[in-house]
């Protein structure tokens, strides 16, 4: 039976995408000027910051997911805040003692351009380990108006940062990551302030405080594991080639994510929208709710793709020093909208069901495949290609054998959708990798086309379903 859903998922979905959109032209902003005014060795620097910083959130051991869990679904004025701000309390804590171990750590490197870049990412686990905790809390509570300003305002900020590297003196890594984390304090401050409710006011007992924080953990320490093995299974090439091969190398790679990966933050509004408003429905209906989103990312997906041909132009015109991302470019672009899928259609149902163990064991499956496929693969050819192949053929098996459990769980049945996605996704590398830029986008743009037009009744029936609130 089809349920009405919250009546303010569009304008929640457009405060959150407008905001995306902000994102999306800081991101291109970020990925296409650095590196033009950074030297290669700079740039390795700055990705290997931006690269670590990801993981942070490690030393959080999954409190702001399990909140994000408990409280997902709840509005922000039923919130049992005596407990939260006892917990956050000892949250802060936490955070305070995994920022002096990883200084500490920082401080036993011998390259003093690492000792300097770990400094920066131990400085990270406080600054947005209280940032994700609101943020969590907002998304949560479904107050994705105030999200949508929290996760563009350090975007903005450090954009017109990098105003000052039309001076050569600026052009350097550690202007970037002071500028960075300068950005991330003031929003930091800002919602600090506009949230201090959170933090400030009566508190619950310590012991009650204590149990309520250990829920939390207990909640969502499966999730963020599972999150971060997610990640690594695309972190695993960059840090093999950190440790093993030059820092140009590890510049190529980095260069080649960051492209992609601007493309992939214009689908993370909706995967923040889907969560606190699916929790809100029956179970019963989430597996018609997984076809249509399946469905709909598939064909955008596929526009998605289309992106990696003005990347393509951009590096043969302006940023002719990075010509050999050309070679594995395209395969990056396919794992980007792999992971893409991983993020909006299975975790998102992964953690409404409370599947965080299964969504782990899927995880942790493929980080170690990819480690196996990844140093095999690099050994035997010391190639990039060879780690973005591995990469590829793990994230395949990753969101394939993710969508038959989901969909076997929701005793939906089964569907080989998925070998013609994997058919398309193989005509798109085989297409880019033997013809020029123009044929292959040529003969793209009239592939999409047709699967556009095949398609174009059901897309026409699932927007009129989202602007009626089915």
């Amino acid at each position: 039976m089809t349920q009405k859903i919250d009546p303010n998922f569009l304008k929640h979905f457009f405060y959150v995408f407008g905001s995306q959109l902000v994102v999306l032209l800081a991101g291109f902003i970020k990925a296409l000027l650095i590196p033009l005014f950074l030297g290669l060795s700079d740039y390795a620097y700055w990705q290997i910051y931006i690269f670590y910083t990801i993981y942070i959130g490690l030393f959080t051991f999954g409190y702001g997911d399990g909140l994000y869990l408990r409280y997902g679904g709840f509005k922000i004025t039923d919130l049992p805040l005596h407990l939260m701000r006892t917990s956050n309390a000892i949250y802060l804590f936490l955070l305070g003692i995994g920022t002096t171990g990883l200084t500490l750590f920082a401080w036993a490197n011998t390259d003093p351009y690492r000792q300097l870049v770990f400094i920066a990412i131990a400085s990270n686990v406080i600054i947005l380990g209280i940032t994700a905790n609101i943020s969590l809390t907002l998304q949560a509570t479904n107050q994705l108006k105030a999200y949508a300003f929290l996760n563009l305002a350090d975007k903005v900020f450090f954009t017109l940062a990098l105003i000052p590297l039309v001076q050569e003196n600026f052009r350097t890594f550690e202007y970037l990551i002071l500028a960075d984390i300068g950005a991330k304090v003031m929003v930091m401050t800002i919602f600090l302030y506009r949230y201090r409710h959170l933090f400030i006011g009566t508190f619950s007992r310590l012991t009650t405080g204590a149990k309520e924080f250990c829920n939390s953990i207990k909640a969502g320490i499966q999730l963020l594991l599972a999150n971060l093995t997610g990640m690594l299974v695309l972190g695993v090439g960059r840090i093999i080639l950190e440790y093993f091969d030059t820092l140009d190398s590890y510049a190529y790679y980095s260069f080649a994510l960051s492209l992609a990966n601007v493309v992939l933050v214009s689908i993370t509004a909706l995967s923040i929208v889907i969560y606190p408003s699916l929790k809100r429905q029956a179970r019963e209906n989430y597996f018609v709710y997984y076809n249509t989103t399946s469905a709909a990312y598939v064909v955008f997906s596929l526009l998605m793709l289309t992106a990696y041909f003005p990347a393509v132009a951009f590096i043969e015109l302006f940023a002719r020093q990075y010509m050999p991302v050309i070679d594995f470019l395209n395969v990056i672009f396919v794992i980007t909208l792999l992971q893409g899928k991983m993020q909006l259609v299975n975790n998102t149902y992964y953690k409404a069901l409370r599947l965080e163990k299964p969504m782990f064991v899927a995880n942790f499956s493929s980080l170690l495949i990819v480690i196996i496929f990844s140093t095999v693969g690099f050994i035997q050819t010391q190639s990039i290609l060879a780690i973005a192949y591995a990469a590829l053929f793990t994230m395949l098996f990753l969101v394939y054998a993710s969508e038959m459990f989901l969909r076997r769980h929701m005793s939906g049945g089964y569907s080989f959708n998925f070998l013609l996605e994997i058919l398309i996704l193989g005509i798109f590398i085989l297409t880019s990798q033997i013809l020029s830029s123009i044929p292959a986008a040529v003969v793209w743009i009239f592939l999409i086309a047709g699967i556009a037009v095949k398609n174009l009744s059901q897309l026409n029936v699932l927007w009129r379903k989202l602007r009626s609130g089915m």
